[in-house]
C-alpha cells in the first residue's frame, strides 16, 4: 500500500484503543438460562477480553501497530491480562496498574451453538481517567478508538484526539445507544468510523439498518458500519452502500467477534484500503474470531487473506430499506 493512499497521519502507533481490559470466565451450559432459572455448567477457562483490548489486538493482527491505554488491578487477573497483551504484540506502555484494585471481569455462558450470555462484573476500575490520556499519548497515534460505554468520557477523548490530528473510531453498542442517536451528535461530530450492531440499533429505537447508517453519516461520521451477526454487515459512506455476507464457519464462541471486525476494519481503512477490502478483511477476521474459545485466542495470517478473498460483497449506490434487515 503506497503512502499516498494512507488515511490519517503516519505516526509511531497506528491504532490506539482507549478503554477496558477484562478477564473473561467461560462456562459451557446446555442452554442459556432465563429469569429465575438455574442451569449447571462446566468451567472452560479464563481468557483476556474487553472491547478496547480486543479492538487493539484485531487491528494488530490485520497489520497495524496496535497500542492500548487501559487500567488493571494488581490482582492475578490483571497480571494475566497484561502478560497476554504483551504476548499478543500490543504496546502496553499506557496500561496502568492500580494497587489494591480488582480487575474487572465477565462471566460468559456459552450454549452448544456458541451463542453467549455475558454478565460484566464491574469493579473499582474499568477505563483510564481523563488525566491519564495526555496530548502526548494521543499525538503518537494515527487513529484513536475510545470505549463508548460512558458517552461523555468518550466524547472528551474523541475531541482531544481530533485536536491532535487523529482519526477517531467508535463502536456504539447498546449501552451507548440507550438515549438514541441524537444524544451521540457531539461524539459523532468528532468521529471518522462509526460501528454499531443490531442490539445497538434496537436500543436506540431504530429498526432500519439503512436509516440508522444515514443518521450516523449525517451526524459527522465518514463511514458507518452496521454488523448483523450471521447476516454479515452493511457499510455506508457518502452515496456508497456495501453489503458483506458472513462466511460459513463453525461457531465455538461469539465473544469479541464484533471487536475483531471493527479493529480489522479500522486497520485496513487507516492504511488506505478500499472500503470493499476493509469490509472483506473485517468479515474474515470476525469469522476467525468465532472459531475458538475466547475473544483473542484466534490467529490471523495467510488464512486471513484467504478468507477475505472469499467474502461476498455487493454494492448498491442508492440504499433502500430491506425487510430482512429489521431489528
Amino acid at each position: 500500500m503506497t503512502a499516498e493512499l494512507r488515511r490519517g497521519p503516519a505516526r509511531p502507533v497506528d491504532v490506539l484503543a482507549i478503554g477496558d481490559t477484562s478477564a473473561d470466565l467461560f462456562v459451557a451450559v446446555p442452554y442459556l438460562p432465563g429469569r429465575d432459572q438455574k442451569v449447571m455448567g462446566r468451567f472452560l477457562g479464563t481468557h483476556g477480553g474487553g472491547m478496547s483490548a480486543n479492538f487493539a489486538v484485531a487491528a494488530a493482527r490485520e497489520g497495524a501497530v496496535g497500542a492500548l491505554a487501559s487500567v488493571l488491578g494488581d490482582d492475578e487477573r490483571g497480571r494475566a491480562c497484561l502478560r497476554e497483551l504483551v504476548e499478543q504484540g500490543i504496546d502496553t506502555t499506557a496500561v496502568t496498574t492500580v494497587g489494591g484494585a480488582n480487575t474487572w471481569f465477565c462471566m460468559v455462558q456459552l450454549d452448544p451453538s456458541g451463542e453467549k450470555a455475558l454478565t460484566g462484573a464491574m469493579t473499582e476500575i474499568k477505563v483510564p481517567p481523563l488525566e491519564q490520556i495526555t496530548d502526548q499519548l494521543l499525538a503518537k497515534a494515527a487513529l484513536v478508538a475510545p470505549l463508548t460505554d460512558d458517552v461523555r468520557w468518550a466524547t472528551e477523548v474523541a475531541m482531544r484526539a481530533k485536536r491532535q490530528g487523529c482519526l477517531v473510531a467508535v463502536d456504539l453498542e447498546a449501552e451507548a445507544m440507550g438515549d438514541g442517536l441524537g444524544a451521540l451528535d457531539r461524539l459523532l461530530r468528532h468521529t471518522d468510523l462509526a460501528f454499531t450492531n443490531r442490539p445497538g440499533l434496537a436500543s436506540a429505537g431504530h429498526h432500519s439498518v439503512d436509516d440508522a447508517a444515514r443518521i450516523l453519516l449525517r451526524s459527522g461520521a465518514a463511514v458507518a458500519v452496521v454488523t448483523l451477526g450471521a447476516d454479515g454487515a452493511v457499510c455506508a459512506a457518502g452515496g456508497q452502500r456495501l453489503r458483506s455476507r458472513a462466511l460459513p464457519s463453525k461457531v465455538v464462541d461469539s465473544t469479541g467477534a464484533g471487536d475483531a471486525f471493527s479493529g480489522a476494519f479500522a486497520s485496513a481503512y487507516l492504511r488506505g484500503a478500499p472500503l470493499t477490502d476493509c469490509l472483506g478483511r473485517a468479515t474474515a477476521m470476525s469469522a476467525l474470531a468465532v472459531g475458538s474459545l475466547g475473544a483473542r485466542t484466534y490467529t490471523a495470517g495467510p488464512e486471513l487473506d484467504q478468507l477475505a478473498a472469499r467474502v461476498d460483497i455487493t454494492a448498491n449506490d442508492q440504499p433502500e430499506s430491506m425487510k430482512e434487515e429489521q431489528c
